[in-house]
């Protein structure tokens, strides 16, 4: 396992919601004694204009050896390991300054689809984890594709994971766990 530390994100509440399951769970993470070495930053805006200007700063500051962002997928049944990021902006939830991006890209002239350098293909999937292909076309997506981007010619392993809403209690012990489970995984795969 790497000693080099890793960057976990989180985003603020949004649509109207006054938690974000994504901000629990990744200061949980901050406040517990794990022996995994991770900084945190569970302040991203849900904004287009200022999520990636928040984690670059962040990104300017110090070098991380990795990046997971975390975001909360409310219609979503378990935690969702996002593969791909899309160069395409398409929702009609205004973000939390109130702006709404229908069919533009995430940056103009720029690839397509990038993918998330952590070997996700490697993971063994759970009942309450799972891959994915489609990180959404809202601010998650949005974030996700400007760290891969960013990272293009950059050896930074970069990858985003969705969360459902936490339930209750019970629910929230079986995510983190579950989520250990992740951390330990790219730990583990840090300079492959």
């Amino acid at each position: 396992m790497s000693t080099r530390k890793w960057l976990l994100t989180a985003f603020e509440p949004f649509d109207g919601e006054p938690v974000n399951s994504s901000q629990i769970l990744v200061e949980l993470i901050e406040a517990s004694k794990t022996k995994l070495d991770f900084d945190v930053n569970s302040k991203i805006p849900v904004t287009y204009s200022d999520s990636w200007p928040t984690l670059q700063m962040v990104l300017k500051n110090k070098a991380y050896s990795g990046v997971l962002a975390f975001g909360q997928s409310a219609g979503r049944e378990c935690i969702s390991l996002e593969r791909v990021a899309l160069n395409w902006i398409d929702s009609l939830t205004p973000d939390n300054a109130g702006q709404v991006h229908c069919n533009v890209p995430v940056v103009e002239g720029a690839p397509e689809v990038l993918w998330s350098r952590i070997p996700w293909e490697t993971f063994e999937p759970s009942s309450l984890i799972k891959r994915s292909y489609s990180a959404g076309t809202y601010v998650c997506n949005h974030l996700f594709y400007q760290l891969l981007y960013a990272h293009l010619k950059n050896p930074v392993l970069c990858g985003f994971v969705h969360v459902p809403r936490i339930e209750n209690e019970q629910h929230k012990i079986q995510l983190m766990k579950a989520i250990y489970q992740i951390l330990t995984f790219v730990a583990d795969h840090d300079g492959d």
